[in-house]
């Protein structure tokens, strides 16, 4: 096994038009993606006492402008929302009493969920920054969120990960999941599938049940449909548009190696008499990208480190 290091904390906007980084001392870095210009350096009065633990920007709507919000959590349990256009802190959020795992908005931009190593998932006003709920879904922490693209469905992820319905928060289905707690979670587009790894060299693909009944009892109800398998560590996955007939997802490993897949969905139906998951090779790897030249005509090859 190879050790795990902290992953940086970094985020693409939903449409890719900002990029943020945060720095060890907790220094706030936006760009523009499409100038590769600086647009902000952020620096909250208490940022050499913090550790932001994950980012997510607020997808607007198409049409929209570039978003506006975005939220980090720290490993003290807070929330800070920024709004980036501005460069202005807009609020802290007294959410947790550990480390804050994963945030994410919903749809509309007015909920902020959060789950963190306190065991709890919480759901707060961005407004206001009040709580609009807080509980427990389990005996150990989520250490993931995924939510579907419709808003219906989230996927709780820790050792292993659960399907939920929005709006009751109840179980749907199980995935047996992983060793370790999930730290890459994604929904496909059409809510099918989902894609996981606990940060490992080893990542999973599973086909969802939303039949009545899946996963009472704690029966592992979804089902294993690829397992794949990497040279380092994985750091990021995530489904792509939806293609005509097609899933396409990628995963980045820790090495900086960006591998890509185009699955016919009729490849992806071993049925329930399926005894393992799939094997299967990706599409293309991109090991490393060539900057624009500068002055000299020249530039080194760099490390892919956020898809």
């Amino acid at each position: 096994h190879s050790s795990r290091s902290s992953p940086m904390v970094c985020s693409f906007s939903a449409r890719a038009e900002l990029f943020v980084s945060v720095s060890d001392d907790g220094r706030l870095s936006l760009f523009d993606t499409a100038t590769s210009s600086l647009v902000h350096v952020l620096t909250q009065p208490a940022h050499l006492t913090l550790k932001h633990t994950c980012a997510a920007f607020l997808a607007g709507r198409e049409g929209d402008a570039a978003p506006s919000l975005l939220a980090l959590g720290t490993d003290a349990g807070t929330i800070v929302i920024w709004d980036v256009q501005r460069g202005a802190l807009i609020r802290t959020v007294h959410a947790h009493s550990a480390k804050v795992n994963d945030v994410s908005f919903d749809r509309s931009g007015e909920l902020l969920y959060s789950c963190s190593d306190d065991k709890h998932v919480g759901i707060w006003d961005v407004h206001s920054g009040e709580k609009r709920a807080l509980f427990k879904k389990g005996k150990v922490a989520v250490s993931k969120m995924a939510f579907s693209i419709d808003g219906s469905h989230v996927l709780l992820g820790a050792a292993s990960i659960k399907l939920m319905r929005r709006d009751k928060w109840k179980r749907v289905s199980q995935l047996s999941g992983h060793a370790e707690p999930t730290q890459c979670l994604a929904f496909s587009p059409d809510g099918a599938l989902a894609l996981s790894s606990d940060g490992s060299r080893h990542a999973s693909l599973w086909r969802l049940d939303y039949s009545k009944g899946a996963g009472e009892d704690g029966v592992q109800s979804a089902t294993s449909v690829a397992a794949l398998s990497f040279e380092a560590n994985v750091s990021q996955l995530a489904f792509l548009d939806a293609a005509q007939g097609a899933y396409c997802f990628f995963v980045l490993t820790a090495e900086g190696k960006l591998s890509l897949w185009r699955v016919p969905k009729k490849g992806l139906s071993p049925g329930k008499n399926a005894t393992r998951p799939l094997q299967l090779p990706p599409t293309c790897s991109v090991l490393k990208v060539e900057p624009p030249c500068e002055h000299n005509g020249h530039a080194d090859p760099q490390r892919i480190q956020q898809a």
